[in-house]
């Protein structure tokens, strides 16, 4: 399924109605509830979200499009082992939070985790649509994962140094090399950026 131009201008519309409604709103009540304003930054490494998506995330974008075809194919909600799903989307979760100039991780993170909540309601049989708007709604998720997680998020098109932004990506490969070679220290790191996420996740 490809984006028409119609879906591209409903996606505008949304944006600019979140930004002139729905974020004033939402600040308005944070601030009531005695939070900050806004929530806290994107904190989670890129080379650290880019090695936790190749590690345990990648076939995840696989899992729900085959899903996605097998309801629209046979026109009914089917119940799968969603066991497993805490673990994943507590993974999305950390993706989500990518620190990076580029936003591909923090998109595919956020979609990956409402495409798998959609999965598992429907899969339970608390999903509040039909298996088209389920359908549609996945495909659309299915659109957005084109994006994935990868050293070109390193890329500061803001910083107009184009050498200092290919330092940036070689290091960030690097890094990221360095992680997946040593799968103990990347457990290190999750569990340390996942203890940093317990500790703010009330400021959300």
């Amino acid at each position: 399924m490809t984006l028409t131009e119609k879906d591209w201008q409903k996606l505008e519309r949304e944006v600019k109605e979140w930004e002139e409604v729905g974020l004033p709103a939402l600040q308005a009540e944070r601030i009531a509830k005695g939070k900050p304003t806004n929530p806290p930054a994107p904190f989670l490494p890129l080379p650290v979200a880019i090695a936790l998506y190749e590690n345990r995330l990648k076939d995840i974008k696989a899992f729900i499009i085959k899903y996605t075809a097998l309801v629209r194919q046979s026109e009914r909600f089917i119940e799968i082992d969603t066991s497993k799903f805490d673990d994943y989307i507590s993974d999305c979760l950390l993706l989500a939070e990518t620190n990076s100039p580029g936003f591909n991780s923090r998109l595919c993170g956020a979609v990956m985790k409402d495409a798998l909540n959609h999965i598992r309601k429907a899969s339970i049989g608390e999903y509040e649509y039909n298996v088209i708007e389920f359908s549609r709604r996945l495909f659309l998720s299915i659109e957005l994962l084109r994006c994935k997680p990868s050293s070109s998020d390193a890329y500061d098109y803001k910083a107009n140094d184009i050498a200092r932004n290919k330092e940036e990506i070689r290091e960030v490969r690097l890094e990221v090399k360095r992680l997946l070679d040593n799968p103990e220290e990347l457990e290190k790191e999750i569990a340390k950026w996942r203890q940093h996420y317990e500790k703010i996740k009330g400021e959300y």
